[in-house]
């Protein structure tokens, strides 16, 4: 495989490249947290209607955090995603999805 290149371009791609002669495999992919990032906006949106007015505040401002991708700051989205937690937290059993997404996120950038 030495010399050899391949570029994948395209929404979900994913590669997986083999060194024959080693026999090492890598494993690429999309950008992990922007496609956990969306799918967590995602069941953000559906709990919408288990949580109270004013927890559904806190989770418009923390998806347009996640959302604002040319402007995010990682402290902000630290924030966002701690919120998000609390959020699925206090949705119950409708949140469960939402807290392993973001937990997961969170394990992802470090926190």
């Amino acid at each position: 495989m030495s010399g050899d290149t391949f570029n994948i371009h395209a929404s979900g791609s994913v590669g997986k490249v083999q060194d024959s002669a080693t026999g090492i495999v890598n494993n690429y992919g999309t950008t992990s947290l922007e496609v956990l990032l969306a799918k967590i906006v995602a069941l953000a949106e559906g709990v919408r209607g288990e949580v109270d007015a004013p927890r559904t505040r806190v989770l418009d401002d923390a998806v347009d955090v996640i959302e604002d991708r040319a402007n995010r700051d990682p402290k902000e989205l630290g924030s966002s995603l701690r919120a998000l937690l609390e959020i699925a937290r206090a949705a119950g059993a409708a949140g469960h999805a939402l807290l392993r997404a973001v937990a997961e996120a969170q394990k992802l950038i470090g926190m």
